[in-house]
């Protein structure tokens, strides 16, 4: 792979800048973006997105396909229509969430999938449930080191799904010893394959795999980075389930920055606000499994550090952290476990030695 300075795939041959940080195309797809820098064409499809920057509804020739969140941004259902032929879904999926994080769908015409995953790292799917009573089936997920869903197995060991998953997770083939279809969406840690559009629900925004990179700007804008559609630099070894995961600080002494986002980001954060990497003589980054908590830290470390006001920090005035509403609606308990957290990640940062 190839990459321009700003850190857009280029083409297996390496020619060529994306001057806007834009993508014009992928391959023989040409790409339209409106004015807030969302995907808008792609294909033969058309993209429409609401004032929040959400994907409402893509149209794709004789079809439409409709996508409802809740209140804190969750994607709940999706479901797709003939454009002909009145109101009734030809498909319909509902999702229930625990946090930010899948843990049910229920697919029209399959029923409900319950989704388990690794204690250690919470994006990592271990098993999923279908069925109920003596119908109840459980499937067990074999991933690589990320995260990501190599093999699914039956109960008896069994093969019934295993996918060629490219560098940036696209799946080029379902293979199935069993020889029937096994419904299988998880993709890259944190993303769900709509084939309805080939794209990649990755919570707070949507994914192409065939160019890897998000359809969408960043919601936090350049506090994840100079680049607002990047995914993780390397996606074998980085992961980013929210599109924004991970919280960090870093100084060279001069310039201080608070920001969000995964580790690979925090350091395209060095790049463009102190020069590097070397030139950081303090920085910390932590996950701290659920990602509400990492939200909420972040808001905390900038409170600390007033970090919005004080002429040290890089961080915009007008841009206050997403946690902010998160921790004030927590209970005491919750903003205690913040607290700690924060404190953590701040000992971290204090503690370290930089580069």
């Amino acid at each position: 792979y190839y990459y321009d300075k700003a850190g857009n795939l280029l083409d297996n041959e390496g020619q060529g800048a994306v001057m806007s940080n834009r993508l014009p195309g992928c391959g023989r797809d040409r790409y339209g973006y409106n004015e807030w820098g969302e995907l808008t064409t792609r294909r033969d499809q058309q993209l429409e997105w609401n004032a929040q920057g959400q994907l409402t509804r893509v149209i794709s020739g004789n079809t439409e396909t409709h996508y409802g969140y809740d209140a804190l941004g969750r994607r709940t259902r999706k479901a797709t229509y003939g454009r002909h032929t009145g109101h009734t879904a030809r498909s319909r999926t509902d999702f229930v969430w625990e946090g930010f994080r899948l843990l049910q769908e229920n697919v029209q015409q399959q029923g409900w999938r319950t989704y388990l995953y690794d204690a250690e790292q919470p994006y990592t799917p271990v098993a999923s449930v279908t069925g109920r009573g003596e119908s109840r089936q459980v499937w067990y997920y074999h991933t690589d080191v990320t995260g990501t869903p190599q093999e699914v197995t039956a109960a008896d060991g069994t093969l019934v799904w295993a996918g060629y998953i490219r560098g940036f997770g696209e799946n080029a083939a379902d293979i199935s010893n069993s020889g029937a279809y096994f419904h299988q969406p998880l993709r890259l840690p944190g993303q769900y394959f709509d084939d309805e559009t080939g794209l990649h629900y990755n919570l707070f925004r949507y994914y192409a795999p065939e160019c890897g990179r998000f359809v969408s700007q960043d919601p936090i804008g350049l506090v994840g980075g100079i680049n607002l559609y990047q995914y993780g630099s390397n996606p074998l070894s980085w992961i980013d389930p929210w599109g924004l995961t991970g919280t960090y600080i870093f100084t060279d002494g001069t310039t201080y920055y608070i920001g969000k986002g995964p580790e690979s980001r925090m350091y395209d954060s060095m790049d463009y606000r102190i020069g590097g990497r070397a030139n950081a003589i303090q920085f910390a980054h932590m996950d701290f499994g659920d990602d509400k908590l990492g939200f909420m830290v972040e808001h905390r470390l900038m409170e600390k550090y007033n970090a919005r006001y004080s002429p040290d920090f890089a961080n915009s005035e007008r841009i206050s952290s997403p946690g902010k509403r998160l921790y004030d609606a927590a209970d005491a308990k919750t903003q205690r476990k913040v607290n700690r957290l924060a404190n953590k990640l701040d000992s971290k940062y204090r503690a370290s030695k930089g580069c």
